[in-house]
């Protein structure tokens, strides 16, 4: 099966002044996901939770959705902007990379570039990882 689809995840918790400022708009993720050109010429379907809490998954429509979707084997990645955007719970970040594993598909965080294939070990365990780079490149 031809692996021509990538599915683009949006969510904010609030629709608020506070949540704009943060420059974490719904617009902007899109943006950011649809600039990347891992997915250029790929047919992208975007799923949107807005206003809906990262706590857990079962809660958000869209993101049951977006896995249901992922079933299909056709999905070359699943895009959002960061991994918070997708989950916050552990478990959850398990379960979903469970059923990209099994779809065959690869991770990419559009804010950094950063791709996370649940088949690559390191890459799983990484997941979580983030590294500050002015601190990083600072030393001690």
């Amino acid at each position: 099966m031809t692996r021509n689809v990538a599915l683009a995840y949006i969510r904010v918790s609030r629709l608020d002044a506070e949540e704009r400022d943060r420059k974490l708009s719904p617009a902007m993720q899109r943006e950011k996901a649809l600039a990347l050109r891992e997915i250029a010429g790929l047919t992208v379907e975007v799923f949107e939770d807005l206003d809906i809490s990262g706590k857990d998954t079962v809660h958000r429509p869209q993101y049951l959705a977006m896995m249901e979707r992922l079933e299909h084997g056709d999905v070359r990645y699943v895009v959002s902007y960061d991994l918070s955007r997708i989950t916050r719970n552990v478990g959850d970040q398990q379960d979903f990379f469970t059923v990209l594993q099994r779809s065959g598909a690869t991770f990419i965080e559009s804010a950094t570039g950063r791709t996370i294939d649940p088949a690559d070990e390191d890459e799983e365990l990484g997941a979580n990882v983030t590294i500050d780079q002015k601190t990083f490149n600072a030393g001690p």
